[in-house]
């Protein structure tokens, strides 16, 4: 296990992660909202932390997959998560007249 690996561990496991809740990258926002977006497709994050723009990215129609070598990071709740979209709709079902 690398040194990086194992710091990281001990960060999420202390609670400081002063890099997340930060505003996204005004370049990611200009890439997916801005005047030449690209269209949504699908996305690979490496190192995703506890995936502030993975779930930017899902948010805006992206399929993506996220991750992290720190488990604590993923497992990390994050508020702003919304359960994922069903994937089929089916009419309500009815009750016999």
């Amino acid at each position: 296990m690398s040194s990086k690996h194992t710091l990281f561990r001990i960060f999420y496991r202390l609670g400081f992660t002063p890099w997340d809740g930060h505003p996204l990258a005004q370049s990611l926002r200009n890439l997916i909202e801005g005047t030449d977006a690209l269209p949504a497709g699908s996305a690979l994050e490496l190192g995703c932390g506890t995936g502030d723009c993975s779930i930017y990215l899902a948010q805006h129609g992206w399929q993506v997959t996220a991750v992290d070598y720190v488990k604590q990071a993923l497992e990390k709740p994050a508020p702003r998560r919304k359960p994922p979209a069903p994937s089929s709709t089916s009419p309500a079902p009815t009750s016999p007249a």
